[in-house]
């Protein structure tokens, strides 16, 4: 053992933690298994439970996006069946365009509200620009989205399709998730206030978008030194889907010049300069 004069309180938390056995929930181990069923699916390889957890800490995705899959995981979102047993509230089990009753499954990839199916759809536009194949989607493949890989004739990892995937399907379900919440709770379900499909495209293009000039400023080793992002993993990610406003090719280094003249959608020129 460890003399106790040595001992930091981390080291005794982290002893303390390893002696306590805390029983598993029921719901976080169905999905971490479902994560590694969809997981499979793809890879042709099992990926282990500890795989799936040290993968919802990747950094490459947002720490907003992380918290919600750490949630998803856990199943702690209060949807569909939790509402069941709250006194006057059982009402809002139920999906009111959908008439079903909710779920994480069904918010995400089924509902027939405007959200899910306009956001995959855009993702799934964007993504066919890279020339790979899109997974089937479901639950568990968003759940282990930072898990899936995708490989070359010699099966070699392409880590920048790897990348991209797991930063399109994490965004596109936090977005779905973030829309919902809004559609039930702010706008009070109410048909004739719903999101319009301009505006659902809007917002993803933006994230998407916000995505990519995060990733192009966090190339300055300058500033976040050993941290910062290597400029052929950002090319490797981005470089088969950006667009100059002419339609001619990217620059060769279109990441480090003073202005970016590159974007996932390029704006429209005005008037004359069209």
């Amino acid at each position: 053992g460890r003399k106790l004069s040595r001992m930091t309180q981390n080291d005794a938390l982290r002893a303390i933690r390893k002696m306590a056995k805390i029983p598993p929930r029921r719901s976080t181990f169905i999905n971490i298994n479902r994560a590694r069923c969809s997981v499979a699916e793809i890879n042709n390889r099992w990926p282990t439970q500890q795989e799936v957890w040290i993968s919802l800490r990747s950094r490459d995705i947002y720490k907003p996006t992380r918290e919600f899959l750490w949630r998803l995981v856990h199943g702690t979102q209060k949807v569909g069946n939790f509402w069941l047993n709250v006194p006057n509230r059982q009402m809002l089990s139920e999906c009111p365009p959908c008439t079903t009753t909710e779920s994480m499954d069904h918010i995400l990839l089924e509902c027939e509200a405007p959200g899910q199916a306009i956001v995959w759809a855009e993702a799934r536009e964007l993504w066919s620009r890279t020339g790979e194949q899109w997974p089937e989607q479901s639950l568990g493949s968003i759940m282990g989205c930072s898990l899936v890989e995708f490989k070359d004739l010699n099966g070699k990892n392409l880590r920048g399709p790897s990348r991209l995937y797991r930063i399109l399907i994490s965004e596109s379900a936090f977005l779905i998730w973030k829309l919902r919440n809004e559609r039930r709770i702010q706008k009070g379900d109410d048909p004739l206030d719903q999101h319009t499909e301009q505006e659902i495209r809007g917002r993803w293009r933006a994230n998407m978008e916000k995505r990519f000039r995060i990733d192009v400023n966090w190339t300055n080793a300058r500033r976040f030194k050993r941290k910062a992002l290597r400029p052929d993993l950002l090319k490797e990610t981005w470089g088969r889907v950006i667009r100059t406003s002419n339609g001619m090719a990217a620059p060769m280094n279109w990441w480090a010049g003073p202005e970016l003249l590159v974007s996932i959608w390029p704006t429209r020129p005005r008037g004359r300069e069209r």
